[in-house]
């Protein structure tokens, strides 16, 4: 089984848009624990639904 890193590196570009949705399915969970993590930001209050809300709902509309 791949790591979250392996699965980063193998389907992330260094920067702009994945080619997979898988891509940017990794790419919208890092922006979340990236907001979080680093400015506290929850995607679903404040600041936050600017900054994170849009990769969450990205999720929501994308997985089962």
């Amino acid at each position: 089984m791949k790591t979250f890193a392996e699965l980063t590196d193998e389907l992330m570009p260094d920067s702009g848009h994945a080619d997979t949705l898988e891509g940017e399915i990794l790419r919208a969970i890092n922006k979340i624990a990236y907001r979080l993590f680093n400015d506290g930001d929850l995607p679903t209050e404040g600041y936050g639904v600017e900054t994170s809300g849009p990769a969450l709902m990205f999720l929501f509309d994308n997985l089962p």
